[in-house]
C-alpha cells in the first residue's frame, strides 16, 4: 500500500494532525486534534487504491460506526 504521511499541523476537515500512530492494512492512523470539539482523535487517512473498493469502504464505514459506539 502507498500512503503519503501528512506532517503535524496538516488539517484535514477539522481535524489538525498532531502525529503518526502507526500503519494498518486499510491506511495510516495519526493523533489528531477535532479542532471544533478541542478533543484528541484516532484519525485513520485510508489509502488510495482502496477507496476503488465498494467491498473495502463497506467494512470501512462498519468498522467507523462500531468504534463510535464504543466511545459514545
Amino acid at each position: 500500500m502507498t500512503a503519503q504521511v501528512l506532517q503535524p499541523g496538516t488539517v484535514i476537515s477539522g481535524y489538525r494532525i498532531e502525529g503518526l500512530l502507526g500503519y494498518g492494512a486499510m491506511g495510516v492512523v495519526y493523533r489528531a486534534l477535532q479542532e471544533n470539539l478541542g478533543r484528541h482523535v484516532a484519525l485513520k487517512v485510508i489509502y488510495p487504491e482502496k477507496t476503488k473498493d465498494p467491498e473495502f469502504i463497506r467494512r470501512f464505514l462498519n468498522e467507523a460506526r462500531a468504534a463510535a459506539v464504543v466511545n459514545a
